[in-house]
Parts: C-alpha cells; sequence; structure tokens
C-alpha cells in the first residue's frame, strides 16, 4: 500500500497556503498510534496494510486473509461486519468477546483506494482492562447492597429479640 503526505491544516481560519502547511507521512502517522490499524480488501479478506501496533500483536500479516491469522478461522468471523461497513455512510462497530475474557472493540470504516477500489479499515482496540474494571466495580456495588441488606434484617431481628425478651 502506497501512502501519499498528508496536508496538516492547524485551523480552518489559519490563512496559510498548503505549501506553508507541514506534510506528515501517512504510515508514520498510523504507526504511532496504539491501537490496531488495518487496511482489508473486502473480496478477499486479504490484509494490505497493518500499522506496527498491529504487527506487534499478530505478527506480519500482510497479503494474508485476517480471519486465517487474527482468529484461526477458515472462514470470516463470526463477528465481523465487514460488509455492513461497505453499505454504511458511518462506522460500523462491535465490542468481541474472546476465549480467555479478553474484550475488543472494532471499528469498520470503508475507504477509496487511489484507483477508485474500496477497501475497509479496521481499527481494534483491546477493551479488557476497561471491562475488568467495571465487572469489579460492579460486583463491588453488589457486595455493598447485600452487606446493606444484611445489616438492616440483623437490626430488625434485633429489635424483634429485644420485644420477645422483654426489653
Amino acid at each position: 500500500v502506497l501512502f501519499r503526505s498528508i496536508p496538516w491544516k492547524r485551523s480552518m481560519a489559519s490563512p496559510a497556503s498548503p505549501s506553508n502547511l507541514p506534510q506528515y507521512d501517512a504510515q508514520t502517522l498510523l504507526n504511532s498510534q496504539p491501537v490496531i490499524v488495518t487496511v482489508i480488501d473486502p473480496v478477499t479478506h486479504r490484509v494490505q496494510f497493518q500499522n506496527e501496533t498491529g504487527r506487534k500483536k499478530f505478527g506480519d500479516i500482510d497479503h494474508h486473509p485476517c480471519f486465517v491469522k487474527v482468529a484461526g478461522s477458515p472462514t470470516p468471523c463470526a463477528f465481523c461486519r465487514m460488509s455492513e461497513s461497505l453499505t454504511s455512510d458511518s462506522v460500523v462497530s462491535s465490542e468481541v468477546a474472546l476465549p480467555g475474557n479478553q474484550f475488543l472493540l472494532i471499528h469498520w470504516a470503508k475507504a477509496q483506494t487511489t484507483d477508485g477500489r474500496t477497501h475497509v479499515i479496521e481499527t481494534i482496540t483491546d477493551i479488557t482492562e476497561a471491562k475488568r474494571t467495571a465487572q469489579a466495580l460492579q460486583q463491588s456495588q453488589k457486595m455493598e447492597a447485600i452487606g446493606r441488606l444484611a445489616g438492616g434484617i440483623a437490626h430488625d431481628f434485633n429489635n424483634l429479640m429485644m420485644v420477645v425478651i422483654g426489653h
């Protein structure tokens, strides 16, 4: 995949001409991201590009079907919404639960290539830690509610016993 430099405007009101704006290399920008960014040909499911974060997680999967190298599956993943993203004018997202109590947030969006083909940009964010924190908070809140209920029952029982004993 060939990336061109991207002119980056600092402000819409900036009077600077495009030649005065800094130029950025798209691959460098994508490689600097902490999320996995992959460009996929939706016809073949073959990976056309992956950023460094994706390489560290999955190894070099360029030109291989994403489902084979990422999920170890002979067919497209059941959670894949790539085809839906091709007909949508917005980003399509899905939260995916993986074995081992791991969770991913995946976004798919269509993108035109310079030669007119449509590919899909897939971004993957590992949200496992956020999910675990939310589950721990929910468990803590449940335990607090049970503690309050038990305390209330014990207090009521104590009051009843006082009447029975005659105090």
